[in-house]
């Protein structure tokens, strides 16, 4: 190979190698990414992403960001299951998007008999499940 296209390849992979992998990636054909954090800070932004959360976290936020068309009144309906199935949460949202990339996010408060185990966080639009994401909880 001459050595022009082997500096490209090398630059590639150093790029490619280097740029940490984004935590939420939103594209017109992936309209949205959502991810799980214990706060959000001053700017509204998630301060983690988790996988796991315990009870006594007393508080988890439920973050998407959305790619979506400007000035259209949407409503999403949000729905929370505990570790045994049960709906512990239900919340129709109204949103204007002023912006193409847009972002809202939904808390849930642990409360005294919430179960522990594989929580569900759904989204639904129109009455059809949008997105659907789980989040591991222990005592």
């Amino acid at each position: 190979m001459n050595k022009f296209l082997l500096s490209i390849i090398a630059l590639f992979l150093f790029v490619g190698c280097a740029i940490k992998e984004p935590q939420m990636m939103v594209t017109k054909a992936t309209p949205y990414s959502a991810i799980f954090t214990t706060e959000l800070d001053e700017n509204e932004d998630p301060t983690d992403n988790i996988k796991e959360i315990s009870l006594k976290e007393k508080r988890v936020y439920f973050y998407v960001k959305w790619y979506l068309p400007i000035n259209r009144e949407r409503t999403h309906t949000i729905k929370i299951f505990d570790g045994s199935g049960k709906k512990v949460y239900s919340y129709n949202y109204h949103f204007t998007p002023t912006t193409t990339r847009w972002n809202t996010w939904t808390w849930y408060d642990f409360k005294k008999g919430d179960r522990v185990g594989k929580w569900k966080f759904q989204i639904f639009y129109k009455g059809k499940l949008l997105l659907e994401k789980y989040l591991k909880v222990t005592e």
